[in-house]
């Protein structure tokens, strides 16, 4: 699921914003996908879907705390190089 994030805002997002016909493959690929997840979870059952949602949304809580923490070290950062280029 996070591979497919990735790969996602990485690649498909900037390619789909280039072009329609980027915009087209896209479409497709994604129609492909959901119709494979689609597929991959209809094998599981009720009580096995809510564990696989609580686990996933635990990740993604993980995921966010991460972020959170990453974009503070990057405004650190930035606010150290504004300060060496603009010394008071």
């Amino acid at each position: 699921m996070l591979v497919a994030a990735a790969v996602y805002f990485l690649v498909i997002v900037p390619f789909n914003a280039v072009t329609m016909q980027g915009s087209k493959v896209i479409g497709k690929v994604m129609e492909h996908h959901a119709r494979d997840v689609e597929d991959a979870l209809s094998r599981l059952e009720h009580s096995e879907k809510e564990a696989l949602a609580n686990l996933l949304r635990k990740l993604g809580h993980g995921a966010d705390a991460r972020s959170a923490g990453a974009s503070s070290i990057v405004r650190e950062e930035q606010a150290k190089a504004v300060g060496e280029a603009h010394p008071t």
